[in-house]
This record gives C-alpha cells, structure tokens and sequence, in this order.
C-alpha cells in the first residue's frame, strides 16, 4: 500500500469566547479532523517543527540573535490507488 500525505497548519493561537472554556484546541482539531475525512483524508498525528530564523545583517550587528518557533501540524494520509 501507497500513500499521499497532506498537513495542516495549526495556527498559533485558539480564540476563546467568553462563554467556552477549556475545549477550543480539541473543537478545532476536530473540525478539521472531520473536514478532511469526508475528502477521504485519515488522521495521523500532531506533530510538532522547530524552526528557526537568522537575523538580517543590520539586526545581527545590534546583537540579535537566532530566534526559534515551534510549529503544529496535523498530518493526514490517503491511500493512492
């Protein structure tokens, strides 16, 4: 068996409204989860991307320095045929 894989980014922050409390991160995997398997898209996994960034030339000679950001994904696969 073959398979394609797709990723979808999670972005950095969940609103919360007012009145949820607690189950947003969970509600937005889920929708997105769901989205995607009616497109035949299976869920995989989470996974988590360190990525980091040099400074430009002008920022490097005022002292900064290399920054890092961690990322989500959500990693979905289908079989290809």
């Amino acid at each position: 068996m073959s398979y394609i894989y797709e990723t979808v980014q999670v972005p950095p922050n969940i609103n919360v409204g007012k009145k949820d409390k607690g189950n947003e991160a969970g509600a937005y995997l889920l929708e997105i989860i769901n989205a995607k398997a009616k497109d035949n898209w299976e869920f995989v996994s989470v996974e988590s991307i360190g990525v980091s960034t040099s400074p430009g030339c002008l920022a490097s000679l005022f002292g900064k320095k290399e920054e890092y950001s961690l990322y989500y994904v959500i990693v979905f696969r289908r079989e290809v045929a």
